[in-house]
């Protein structure tokens, strides 16, 4: 109810913003039930819907460390 994602999903729309991650934009919807091994494994989906490496993550550090190695700079926003 505050807007947070209207407000997350404006600023990754912004040219300003698209242009400081040239690694590109990663969009991970994410809810209270995840944990963060459920985290993780959300994340490892959205890099491998995006062309990404495949692997499954463990760990929320260890998936942004994949999505570095795979593209850098890149935004994960959710």
């Amino acid at each position: 109810g505050f807007g947070k994602t209207a407000l997350a999903a404006k600023a990754c729309r912004d040219t300003r913003v698209v242009q400081r991650f040239p690694g590109g934009i990663l969009w991970v919807t994410v809810g209270r039930d995840l944990d963060g091994a459920g985290l993780a494994a959300r994340i490892s989906e959205v890099i491998a819907a995006a062309g990404g490496p495949g692997p499954t993550f463990t760990s929320p550090e260890q998936a942004l460390a994949g999505a570095l190695r795979w593209r850098s700079p890149v935004l994960l926003a959710q």
